[in-house]
């Protein structure tokens, strides 16, 4: 599967390469249920997925005490015209006593040995719930992996752990023009000179 997402002005996203690493737990989340489509309502200046999950013919997983559900995946994001600066990562949910859903997702650099450029985490919990974390990358990049872990437990006694979707959406930067390239390198060229006219002083 591969999804485009035509930006305007030569820039567009590539989402491609899906993989599913791993479905365990008492209650196996099975990809089929997850549908991919292009988010409807991205934070301003960004675009990407939504990741929406049906379950029992509705819309969302629902654990109760005892069961569990981990599901591992990764895709890949290639910017065209573009690089890719940032991304935000936001979930669906809630849970009750101790139940809890959990989303962590790495992000790797495609073009320099998988170098990581940022982590992220939103869950739902006991103790609290960060429904959206949006991460800088460490380096702007045109290619990148994203591998992503949901966790969900139902918990113990009267207990309750509940997501029906999330979304994974990116902005960029301007890739340099020729224009641009031209006038940085005539800048370290007049730099250089200048440098060494007083070092002949």
């Amino acid at each position: 599967m591969s999804i485009t997402i035509d930006e305007g002005g030569g820039v567009s996203k590539v989402f491609n390469n899906f993989v599913l690493s791993g479905s365990g737990g008492t209650n196996l989340l099975n990809p089929a249920d997850i549908s991919v489509s292009i988010s409807p309502n991205p934070p301003t200046g960004e675009v990407g997925l939504l990741f929406q999950i049906s379950s029992g013919g509705g819309l969302g997983v629902a654990l109760g005490a005892g069961e569990t559900a981990d599901l591992g995946f990764s895709f890949e994001v290639h910017c065209i015209g573009c690089l890719l600066h940032d991304n935000t990562l936001l979930i669906t949910g809630f849970s009750l006593g101790d139940g809890s859903v959990n989303l962590s997702e790495q992000v790797l650099d495609l073009n320099n040995n998988l170098d990581e450029l940022a982590n992220k985490l939103v869950f739902f919990n006991q103790d609290g719930s960060n429904s959206s974390d949006h991460k800088v990358f460490l380096s702007d990049s045109t290619d990148i992996l994203i591998h992503k872990d949901l966790a969900i437990n139902g918990g113990t006694g009267e207990t309750f752990a509940f997501v029906s979707d999330f979304s994974q959406t990116f902005s960029q930067t301007a890739v340099p023009g020729p224009a641009t390239l031209l006038l940085i390198g005539a800048g370290l060229v007049a730099v250089g000179v200048i440098g060494r006219k007083r070092r002949n002083r």
